[in-house]
């Protein structure tokens, strides 16, 4: 039976500058940090703005390294002529030092806020595309085997591993907290996704993948029934502040139509019976590549496990002739 991944990401309590990822597996836990892309640092916006300004600045200086041409023409040209160069003159000399009063004005601002303020997790369908067009592996039947350790894309329907992910309603559910943006919880269970004419791909779950489908506001207390136990309890680490009142939800369920990149873990021999993380689990393709019963018994087929880790989260990509139903969920 396929057991679930709860995954907790919140500010490190021993280090308030930097974020960390909870991961709990049974009654086990384990601690990992995210990588610097996903985490946005205190002060990013504010320092983002003096350095647009810097940029800005560079190229005032540069017109003001060519002032002294103006002051040739400015021997060289009769009045009224001179008179107008020396005002283009003083205007570029005046500009040039504004400029850098705005400039010293906005590091103080950005080093405060970097002083003062706090990261925040940047969500990944928030403002980054998914990185689809960087895998070039194929996962089809007819082509040879991918390389353990190669980035791969896939496309196909999301079969579930067991019953108890039937049960769940959903192989992913990914929660963001929109108050500030304080934190997120992911419960995942492994699943395979599943196409004609391409291997059955199995994804296993080390760290949060990194979840594009369109998301449904939810208040809190519409939320945490849809949870396990074990990730209300978790849940409790992220919304102790009392202001933290709404989620973002997105949400991956059986037969949805998905497309994953990810690293390769490892090859499966057959999908009938393999082991995953010290987990037995089976998976029956029919013919056309639909995912069929767990009970049926077909020919011997190949797979390939896709692993999300810290280093590199799967991304997993809801196609939008699916979306529509999903602003639902």
């Amino acid at each position: 039976m396929s057991d679930s991944k709860t995954f907790v990401a919140c500010v490190d309590p021993d280090d308030p500058t930097r974020w960390m990822e909870l991961v709990a597996v049974g009654n086990s836990h384990r601690i990992e940090y995210l990588r610097r892309d996903y985490v946005q640092p205190p002060g990013a916006r504010a320092d983002g703005v003096k350095r647009a300004w810097a940029r800005w600045l560079k190229w005032v200086g540069r017109g003001l390294y060519g002032s002294p041409i103006l002051w040739l023409f400015h021997v060289l040209l009769p009045a009224p002529m001179d008179g107008r160069l020396l005002v283009l003159f003083v205007c570029i000399a005046v500009l040039f030092y504004a400029s850098i009063n705005v400039y010293v004005v906005l590091a103080v601002i950005a080093w405060r806020a970097q002083k003062m303020g706090r990261p925040r997790l940047r969500p990944p369908h928030e403002d980054r595309e998914p990185g689809l067009s960087r895998a070039t592996e194929s996962v089809a039947e007819e082509a040879p085997p991918p390389a353990v350790g190669s980035l791969v894309r896939a496309r196909g329907k999301v079969a579930p591993l067991s019953i108890r992910s039937l049960a769940e309603g959903a192989v992913i559910r990914d929660v963001w907290l929109t108050d500030g943006k304080l934190g997120r919880l992911t419960n995942a269970v492994a699943f395979a996704v599943c196409a004609e004419g391409q291997l059955p791909v199995v994804l296993s779950f080390h760290s949060a993948p990194s979840v594009y489908a369109p998301v449904a506001a939810r208040e809190l207390t519409n939320v945490l029934p849809q949870l396990t136990e074990r990730a209300r309890k978790l849940w409790s680490i992220i919304v102790s502040e009392p202001t933290a009142r709404e989620a973002d939800v997105l949400a991956i369920q059986p037969g949805d139509e998905v497309e994953v990149i990810g690293v390769v873990g490892e090859l499966i021999d057959d999908v009938r019976q393999f082991s995953v993380d010290g987990q037995d689990l089976s998976l029956t393709v029919e013919e056309g590549g639909a995912p069929g019963s767990p009970y049926r018994h077909d020919s011997r087929r190949a797979g390939v496990v896709m692993v999300s880790s810290v280093a590199q989260p799967v991304d997993v990509v809801l196609r939008s002739e699916l979306a529509s139903r999903k602003l639902s969920v």
